[in-house]
């Protein structure tokens, strides 16, 4: 798979009728990547669909630009093994957002073969990616990468801002509206509002930190790492795979025949936590 490659060195369907603003000034997606340029050391953890964490190995993955930033020289180490990539562009199954979270992999579902996706979100010089890989419609495992990049300094603060991106690289739209997350022992809860429409979604607790409800299971692989997924792509349902992870959050929604149909980002997610 093309977006593996890639990525080993890098809400229940909503109506797309949402009234939004379009954002004619937001940055190219090669602008976008360049929030990655630098070296980040960090561990790639396999992790199983039930959250059991497996084996970690270190990784060291640098990104260099080249010709004045036109070009992206990849080198990628993990546990030994090195790997280098050189490109000048960007293909169809990566969307990148200003501050540099992205999301790669499959434009289109099928109930038979490979299917997968890579999330991640960045936080000044930390960065937290997961990628989910399916066969034949089963979710297979997954790999939850921590990166920091020198001293690992965070952001300059929480944003409230929601901006959906698409693959047709039509203009990137801003939304209104907000997302909250609460934790008890015995559920957890996401409730979003964006633009008119509004939405719940409750996992109740199985094992550990897996939560399960209808066709999504959410795994908290950390206090603040949060992947929220279909364990089984349901056919002819539009689903989404999600990250979550320090007051953010990345959605890459599929519809009902299995195409991708944009990526929404939440900046601002309301933390609301009880025991």
């Amino acid at each position: 798979m093309r977006w593996l490659l890639h990525y080993l060195g890098l809400f229940p369907s909503i109506s797309r009728g949402w009234a939004m603003q379009s954002l004619p000034n937001y940055p190219s997606q090669w602008q976008c990547l360049m929030n990655h340029l630098g070296q980040w050391q960090g561990t790639f953890t396999e992790v199983s669909p039930l959250g059991t964490v497996g084996q970690s190995r270190p990784s060291v993955v640098t990104l260099a630009g080249c010709d004045e930033n036109r070009r992206i020289r990849q080198t990628i180490v993990v546990a030994g093994n090195r790997q280098v990539l050189e490109y000048g562009g960007l293909g169809r199954g990566i969307l990148l957002c200003a501050d540099g979270a992205f999301s790669q992999g499959s434009l289109q579902w099928g109930p038979l073969g490979e299917f997968g996706a890579e999330l991640g979100l960045i936080d000044g010089d930390q960065r937290v990616r997961c990628a989910l890989v399916y066969e034949n419609s089963q979710c297979r495992h997954l790999t939850l990468i921590r990166e920091q990049r020198g001293a690992g300094r965070l952001g300059q603060g929480e944003r409230h801002l929601i901006t959906q991106l698409y693959p047709d690289w039509r203009t990137p739209a801003a939304l209104s509206g907000g997302l909250t997350r609460q934790r008890s022992a015995a559920q957890v809860t996401l409730r979003w509002q964006l633009e008119t429409e509004t939405g719940v979604w409750c996992g109740v607790h199985q094992a550990d930190h897996r939560y399960e409800q209808g066709h999504y299971r959410l795994l908290v692989l950390e206090p603040e790492i949060w992947v929220w997924f279909p364990p089984r792509v349901p056919q002819g349902v539009a689903f989404h795979l999600g990250l979550l992870w320090r007051g953010q959050a990345l959605l890459r929604r599929y519809d009902r025949t299995g195409a991708w149909v944009d990526l929404t980002q939440v900046q601002g997610v309301v933390v609301a936590d009880g025991y």
